[in-house]
């Protein structure tokens, strides 16, 4: 059954009795047939030419969210789609072992040299890595990099400065040449691996023997003496310092002492106390008329004397023998004529001082003093020169 220009056909119809639902069909507006020429009527074509444009503009809109999409994703360096990020996708996890500190770095590089060149890490001459660049890297792989390190060393008043990988401080005075003595020392463990900028210093310690003399400071005391007038003071006898030889082990760190060890000591020379002499707080009785005879030092003070003559005197130093009165010569003593002076008078000699007749010798004949002093230099200075000598009074 069915329905054309609002008229029902019948067709093949059942028997009578079977009810037939017949469907109503909606009149359909009517539609132009294209002319022979095959135009279109202008309306319908305006119609399809504004819903070609709506389409060209919604491909243009997607198209343009999709590269939007896709500029920003590369921008980012990453995709998401919802919350998986799509580099956790095709990343791989790399262990970067630089000088001994590794360290795990998430990549979506392919090769050695595109990580390393992410990780802006430039290789020189003395870096050392092991590996191919264009080797290909694969998930977990360790990488140990040895990257060069400046080094500076300090030795011997010298500065040497290089690079190298990270290698013991042993390992850098032998590239240097540099050897160590047993007593040496070095800022730094020899044993330490070296990562990072770093300074040695080499200090050369030693030890060695000194033997050197001593001076032994000398005693002073004062005494009173009868030939001094009274309220007169004058040095008696100017004594010595002491000396000792002693023998030191003495250490040095770059030259500088920094211990010294005493391992013997020998007194060579006792030393002779200093005598200030002053006069009694009265004066002597005379005993005769030339007991009272006075003079004056060269310092000033006053003596008694009872003769004085002059002399012929020369001078000499140590010679390691004790005097003919068997004491030790020292400065005070003189070398006498006994026949002229006994020996232990006392005497005062101009330009010398008080001093004791104590020696002798085969050259002092007569009015011939010799005069000991504690330096050749003293002796020489000194010469023969006639000089004045006091016999002092007692």
């Amino acid at each position: 059954m069915y329905k054309a220009k609002g008229e029902l056909h019948k067709q093949e119809l059942g028997p009578i009795g079977e009810a037939q639902i017949v469907p109503t069909v909606e009149k359909q507006p009517a539609v132009h047939m294209p002319s022979e020429g095959g135009e279109q009527p202008p309306q319908q074509e305006k119609r399809q030419r504004k819903r070609r444009q709506a389409h060209i503009l919604l491909v243009f809109c997607a198209v343009f969210l999709v590269v939007g999409g896709v500029a920003l994703g590369i921008y980012f360096d990453r995709w998401e789609s919802g919350s998986i990020n799509v580099d956790e996708l095709t990343s791989l996890s790399i262990v970067l072992n630089t000088n001994s500190h590794p360290e795990t770095i998430t990549t979506n590089c392919t090769t050695v040299g595109e990580l390393l060149s992410e990780q802006r890490i430039r290789l020189s001459e003395n870096d050392y890595i092991g590996l191919d660049m264009e080797q290909a890297l694969y998930d977990g792989m360790q990488i140990w990099l040895r990257l060069a390190v400046p080094i500076t060393v300090m030795a011997d008043g010298e500065s040497y400065e290089f690079e190298s990988q990270p290698i013991t401080v042993s390992e850098v005075l032998a590239q240097l040449d540099i050897t160590l003595g047993a007593m040496d020392e070095v800022s730094l463990p020899l044993l330490q691996y070296i990562y990072q900028p770093t300074t040695i210093e080499v200090h050369r310690v030693w030890t060695q023997e000194e033997t050197v003399e001593e001076a032994i400071e000398q005693p002073e005391v004062s005494q009173e003496f009868t030939y001094l007038a009274p309220g007169s003071s004058e040095v008696v006898s100017p004594g010595r310092e002491g000396l000792q030889q002693s023998r030191y082990l003495v250490t040095y760190r770059d030259g500088e002492e920094i211990g010294r060890e005493l391992l013997e000591s020998e007194v060579v020379r006792e030393p002779v106390e200093r005598v200030i002499g002053y006069g009694p707080s009265t004066e002597p009785v005379s005993s005769g008329p030339d007991s009272r005879l006075t003079a004056t030092t060269e310092s000033g003070a006053t003596f008694y004397y009872t003769e004085s003559f002059t002399v012929e005197a020369t001078a000499y130093t140590w010679t390691g023998n004790r005097t003919a009165t068997g004491t030790w010569p020292q400065v005070g003593t003189i070398a006498v004529d006994p026949d002229i002076i006994p020996l232990g008078t006392e005497v005062y000699v101009v330009g010398y001082g008080f001093a004791t007749a104590e020696d002798t010798g085969g050259a002092i004949n007569e009015y011939i003093i010799d005069l000991y002093m504690d330096t050749e230099a003293e002796c020489l200075s000194w010469g023969r020169q006639d000089t004045q000598i006091y016999i002092l009074a007692e």
